[in-house]
């Protein structure tokens, strides 16, 4: 649950990602070109994911090329 919110409503578009800290792939959990307030931005699944520790961004890319971002890291256990 989070917020991808532009003031001025010009969001171009927003990507959700996920990393593992110790490096690798990148995977795209979301991508979306509206605003979400407090609502859902992805679903992460720890099914699709190797057990261990992730860097989750969050970026945001308004109509004029400017960009923001966020980072949260988490940690995900696959179920047995």
């Amino acid at each position: 649950t989070g917020t991808v919110d532009d003031p001025d409503d010009h969001l171009a578009s927003w990507t959700l990602t996920a990393q593992p800290l110790g490096g690798g792939q990148t995977i795209t959990l979301a991508t979306g070109t509206t605003e979400v307030i407090e609502g859902p931005l992805g679903v992460f699944d720890p099914t699709l994911l190797a057990n261990g520790s992730y860097q989750l961004d969050l970026e945001a890319v308004d109509l004029a090329g400017n960009r923001s971002s966020t980072q949260k890291s988490c940690c995900e256990q696959a179920p047995k």
